[in-house]
């Protein structure tokens, strides 16, 4: 039977080993490994619900500290997120005592990387010309001395290549870019076909509930593709998850009471979709992609964004006039932007004939610039 102490509270979790064998435990852990792996595999709430930790990674095996190493759904849970990246799992008891004062340590490491990020991202004060000069010095003598030299990868980016079979770019431990900032597929190439496998159209949201995270994300993809502008939302709850699912604005159907493993599941699936890193975003991101279904241009926009227990996300799904209009806009503040270079680019150049006159210094780039704005006149009045 799993033990009963799920709900323990983040405030109970105690400081320092209480146990005697706690402390044997503790000593022979790897911690830094560990808090890695809790940012990166198994997040911190799933540690405190299910009552384990990730000890290590050995390999293609994750060594999974568990209080109950009987615990079926515990099991599960982790075996439904290394399936995705192709490990297997190696379990190995610990004490109540052990699992809480990890997690405490993790707490106390999760604040101070925060803390020392944000005194990172201070603003720096103004270096003076001196300044200038010699750090220009230093960076071309250490480019020089080190350019045959080849950036070793961190342990966590050498250790979530050896377990995984997908693209060094989906689990790039980099941090995400800061602020909404979309990031378009370039509008040149060809969109690529969305592949939707959805065989169970007619049936009710319940019966595809049941269904494995990979088919049931495509089962609510073929609804949302039905027509118009759909949009799902993913929602975390503390112990469950749900999906809305809504078509022109109206709410047509709910996911209600989705455990935690197959919601984290549909998040990891939804991520390969737009091909977003599958690693717990800190900040919130947006991605739009271009894809055609049933020849018919689409626009896919995701947000994934971490929530009060965990991230959540919305898909839309534009098309046809929503779509139309939608690109529209993106034209018409391309032009703006446009416009107001061509602006700056005429001031610098009339700045630069006056300063030619004043002194009667030819300028040896002015036929070139003057042939540059005459190529933008064409473009904009054609």
């Amino acid at each position: 039977m799993p033990s009963s102490p799920r709900e323990t509270d983040i405030s109970e979790i105690s400081d320092s080993p209480t146990h005697p064998s706690q402390g044997a435990e503790v000593s022979g852990m790897d911690t830094e490994q560990m808090f890695r792996l809790i940012d990166g595999i198994l997040p911190f709430e799933a540690c405190l619900h299910y009552q384990f930790l990730p000890l290590a990674l050995e390999g293609k095996y994750l060594k999974l500290g568990m209080v109950d190493p009987h615990d079926s759904s515990a099991l599960d849970y982790a075996r439904n997120i290394l399936a995705y990246l192709n490990c297997s799992l190696k379990t190995q008891q610990i004490t109540s005592d052990t699992h809480q004062s990890m997690l405490s340590a993790y707490l106390k490491h999760s604040e101070t990387a925060q803390r020392t990020s944000k005194s990172i991202n201070k603003p720096k004060k103004k270096p003076t010309p001196a300044e200038k000069t010699q750090g220009i010095k230093e960076s071309a003598s250490q480019t020089s001395s080190n350019s045959p030299a080849t950036e070793t990868p961190t342990p966590l980016a050498s250790t979530a290549l050896s377990c995984t079979p997908i693209d060094v770019s989906l689990v790039s431990s980099q941090k995400p870019q800061d602020k909404l900032e979309s990031m378009m597929i370039n509008s040149e190439e060809t969109a690529l076909p969305l592949e939707v496998t959805a065989f169970h159209l007619n049936q009710p949201m319940d019966f595809i509930a049941t269904l494995p995270p990979e088919q049931l994300l495509q089962e609510l993809l073929g609804r949302v593709l039905t027509g118009g502008i759909g949009r799902l939302y993913f929602e975390r709850q503390p112990d469950s998850g749900r999906i809305l699912w809504s078509q022109d604005g109206i709410l047509q159907s709910i996911l209600e009471k989705l455990s935690v493993a197959v919601f984290q599941s549909l998040m990891i699936e939804l991520k390969r979709l737009v091909n977003l890193s599958l690693y717990p975003t800190a900040e919130a991101q947006k991605v739009e992609i271009e894809r055609t279904y049933q020849d018919e241009s689409l626009l896919l926009r995701l947000q994934v964004m971490p929530g009060s227990h965990g991230e959540e996300a919305t898909l839309q799904v534009l098309r046809g006039a929503a779509l139309k209009f939608y690109q529209r806009q993106k034209l018409e503040k391309l032009g703006q932007e446009s416009l107001k270079l061509a602006h700056v680019l005429r001031k610098k150049l009339k700045e630069m004939r006056s300063k030619s006159d004043r002194y009667s210094l030819p300028i040896e780039a002015q036929p070139d610039l003057t042939q540059l704005l005459e190529c933008l006149d064409q473009q904009i009045e054609g």
